[in-house]
């Protein structure tokens, strides 16, 4: 069985208390029961928990003893690779995230000829200096992450979104694998039939950041609840101090929209089933894995043309460029009052969910890999 290291900030555990993401836990999971898979990840453990599982996977956490201080806490988790690549070779060394992950894996690739392969899941071909987000938004940064791009063997991407921006920063490379992120096979919902009635339901799933422009998407649905009875919920946690709640009440629809902070992912299926539509106004995305557990449950998806929206198109999607409120709250309110438009968008959303389906990506990246090691090996 081919051995697979794989980096990480975070995000991968088995559960408990510890913070992560399910998409990528789960991946993790099953990819291990087709390669022997080792996770060294930045994420701090107590000096009684500094291994876990994850499914057949080995999760290392970088040790509580050292300071929060990136190199420190990088180095901790080098050493530990080098011991076990030490007692046996790995066979590729894959980074989630081009900073810090993507570029150890290049590095350690590059010191120890091992091929390195590198995910793109965030903003690593964002450029927004105005709020301070994206890897290109700031010079050390994109020095950073453009040698990683130029120095890993191979590149995943999410979206078709994603490739275009790389296009446009001279990246061309015939070895970058767009896979998008399918949705948990618990999220499907293939009795979804009914007609949408006011007060029409709109979800919104996401941390309050300011990469997520929920300012847009509250100016959006005021102007939809001024044409129609809807209401909204917004499930995230909140790391702007009450600012998105303030400006709910500033607009004057306090009472139509609810806050449920963060909800662990198992009961987020019961919230998509409840919805009619999924708002999404991000500045920028990789690919936002709501929408397809939006998608997959035949939620209509309106919002920004960026990530997974982007791709999708404006047949299985509502999209408008971001910013632009009041357009999208046009169209949201024209699909509304027209069934056909309503469900052909739902129905060919969800066609392309069951094609993306969370087995669908573990196969992929799978044969990524296998692909990879026969070409090299």
């Amino acid at each position: 069985m081919k051995r697979i290291a794989i980096f990480t900030p975070g995000g991968v555990s088995s559960g408990g208390k510890r913070i992560h993401v399910p998409s990528l836990t789960n991946i993790v999971a099953r990819l291990s029961g087709k390669f022997e898979i080792s996770v060294y990840s930045l994420d701090s453990g107590s000096e009684r928990e500094r291994v876990a599982q994850c499914g057949a996977a080995v999760v290392k956490y970088v040790s509580a003893k050292h300071d929060s201080r990136s190199l420190h806490k990088a180095l901790s988790l080098v050493s530990a690779f080098l011991v076990d690549n030490s007692r046996r070779r790995f066979d590729l060394l894959h980074g989630f995230w081009g900073l810090p992950s993507g570029l150890l894996v290049v590095l350690l690739g590059k010191a120890l000829r091992i091929p390195s392969l590198v995910s793109l899941l965030g903003g690593e071909t964002a450029d927004l200096p105005t709020i301070g987000y994206g890897n290109l938004a700031r010079k050390p940064t994109r020095l950073l992450t453009e040698w990683t791009f130029r120095n890993a063997n191979s590149l995943h991407v999410l979206t078709k979104f994603q490739n275009c921006q790389l296009q446009r920063l001279g990246y061309n490379r015939r070895n970058i694998q767009v896979i998008p992120i399918g949705a948990d096979e618990s999220f499907r919902n293939p009795a979804r039939d009914r007609r949408p009635t006011p007060p029409y339901r709109f979800l919104h799933v996401g941390s309050l950041v300011r990469v997520k422009d929920q300012k847009t998407l509250l100016r959006a649905f005021r102007q939809i609840a001024q044409k129609v009875q809807a209401e909204l919920r917004i499930i995230g946690p909140d790391y702007l101090g009450g600012e998105v709640q303030q400006f709910v009440k500033e607009l004057g629809i306090d009472h139509l929209v609810s806050f449920f902070g963060h909800l662990p992912h198992v009961r987020l299926p019961d919230q998509y089933r409840w919805a009619d539509v999924m708002l999404h106004t991000s500045l920028h995305e990789a690919q936002g894995v709501v929408l397809a557990e939006a998608a997959a449950s035949g939620v209509v998806i309106a919002g920004t043309n960026v990530g997974l929206i982007h791709d999708l198109g404006n047949e299985r999607g509502i999209s408008v460029e971001p910013g632009k409120d009041a357009e999208l709250a046009s169209l949201v309110v024209d699909a509304l009052q027209n069934e056909k438009r309503y469900f052909d968008l739902a129905s060919k959303s969800a066609q392309w969910a069951s094609e993306h389906t969370l087995q669908w990506t573990v196969q992929e990246l799978a044969a990524w890999y296998l692909d990879f090691l026969e070409t090299k090996g």
